[in-house]
């Protein structure tokens, strides 16, 4: 299968126990490389400084890199009495060139640009036809109330008919302004859930919340979709991720697709020594895991 995938994965920086013993993960990826994906298949990490960036004594964190470095090169203060900064730029130049990085990054460096979108995996809770179609109404009202404007210029049909005049209408000009309006789709997965058909109710102050008439769940029969993370909304649930890009290629007209999120957290154990802490055997599986659906998704 075809499908244009590109992997950017953004490495939740946590802590915690681990799963699986060390020989048996070992064992498991030995061989499973950059090798078992086509050459044109792209490998990333990625940070986000604003969410561990500063703040560097609370909660027992320490010093970063930004802190480091913002202490041996403060920034100029400004002087109150002249409204000006007190070091000046001695020859007068100033900061435009960092516009060239946005007026060249076409023309020059080939640049992109997408839009970022989350989106959970759905399963029906049972095999009735009210939460197959519930699964369907979940994916509009998830990923289809973006990716539908993108790729046909209006919003789903399901969206269209349950919301009714409460949901905008594009004008033509504006249908065809954001139709195909994008180079890439950055895709952040992490979950799944159970869905099933929700009664329409006699709310007088419907909502995104009723609209979609779907019922979201972590468990059936009390048995969870997948394994609990450090957070209770992720449960793991790899397959999802390959259902997730096999759904996108065959519903929104093949676009390429960035990865642009997805990891696991677990629960921090403090009195685990840093030794043992640092065999990272459950997140070497997640990501195994994931990957390998990555890969059954591309063939």
């Amino acid at each position: 299968m075809a499908i244009q995938s590109y992997l950017l994965l953004s490495l939740l920086l946590v802590f915690g126990s681990c799963f699986n013993s060390l020989a048996s993960t070992q064992s498991d990826t030995a061989s499973f490389n950059r090798k078992s994906f086509p050459q044109d298949f792209v490998f990333g990490v990625a940070s986000s400084a604003y969410q561990y960036e500063g703040a560097a004594f609370e909660d027992g964190k320490g010093p970063s890199i930004w802190d480091e470095y913002t202490h041996k090169f403060p920034s100029p203060s400004l002087s109150a009495s002249s409204n000006s900064f007190i070091c000046k730029i001695s020859n007068g130049s100033n900061g435009d060139v960092a516009l060239d990085s946005y007026h060249r990054y076409k023309a020059k460096q080939k640049g992109k640009i997408g839009i970022t979108l989350q989106s959970n995996w759905f399963v029906p809770l049972s095999n009735s036809k009210e939460d197959l179609e519930a699964v369907s109404r979940a994916l509009d009202f998830n990923l289809g109330w973006f990716m539908s404007p993108l790729t046909s210029g209006e919003y789903p049909s399901s969206m269209r008919s349950l919301v009714g005049e409460r949901l905008p209408k594009f004008s033509k000009k504006q249908a065809g302004s954001i139709k195909g309006s994008f180079d890439f789709i950055g895709l952040n997965y992490y979950s799944a859930n159970y869905v099933a058909h929700k009664s329409q109710s006699n709310d007088t102050h419907p909502s995104y919340e009723t609209d979609s008439h779907v019922a979201s769940f972590f468990e059936r029969d009390g048995i969870p979709i997948g394994p609990k993370a450090g957070s209770f909304w992720l449960l793991v649930y790899p397959s999802g991720l390959h259902d997730l890009l096999v759904y996108i290629k065959k519903a929104y007209n093949d676009p390429v697709i960035y990865i642009t999120e997805n990891g696991v957290d677990e629960t921090d154990n403090p009195t685990l020594p840093l030794k043992e802490a640092l065999i990272d055997n459950q997140r070497i599986d997640y990501f195994h895991q994931h990957l390998s659906f990555v890969q059954k998704a591309i063939k």
